[in-house]
């Protein structure tokens, strides 16, 4: 029973479109969150595991000995942490900016430097999902590592399109 149950779920699965295999759905009785469920499958998979402390960031990794230094992959800190990524990190000064903007239109308070885990309080508040869901993808936190040289590439190949694009543009006469 159990595997025919098995292979019916497997079976069912492999006919969904290919566009609900990238996103998350509510099933029937669960209270997800309408925001993360519309928003891209890789982004909302970090933000839950930021939410719970399983993100491919330094402190998650040397404990469950990945690699063998906790230090920021972005700025060299001594510990790259949950608090050190959202609200420390030289690395994502100007998304922090757009974070804190998009924060104050959802009416959710900024972190303040008495405030001790401002972080929980962040990933616990509805109204910053969206806020934190777009600095996650305007960044590569708590992306594995395999992850980041992909990213990495892209963002170089974007790059080199916009670059080529614009000479082109000028030698056209239309820049």
């Amino acid at each position: 029973m159990k595997t025919r149950r098995q292979n019916w779920l497997t079976r069912a699965l492999a006919r969904r479109p290919r566009e609900a295999q990238r996103a998350y759905r509510a099933y029937q009785g669960w209270k997800q969150d309408p925001v993360a469920a519309a928003a891209p499958k890789k982004i909302v998979s970090r933000y839950y595991q930021l939410k719970t402390g399983h993100a491919a960031i330094g402190t998650y990794l040397k404990r469950i000995r990945a690699q063998e230094s906790e230090a920021c992959r972005g700025c060299q800190a001594p510990k790259e942490s949950i608090h050190h990524l959202l609200f420390e990190c030289r690395q994502w000064r100007r998304q922090r900016g757009t974070l804190y903007q998009a924060l104050d239109r959802a009416g959710v308070a900024r972190p303040t430097a008495a405030e001790d885990h401002p972080e929980g309080r962040l990933l616990g508040d509805p109204k910053a999902t969206k806020a934190l869901l777009q600095f996650l993808a305007d960044t590569t936190v708590g992306c594995p590592p395999g992850d980041l040289a992909q990213a990495a590439e892209r963002a170089r190949k974007d790059d080199e399109w916009g670059l080529e694009a614009l000479e082109e543009a000028e030698k056209i006469g239309d820049g």
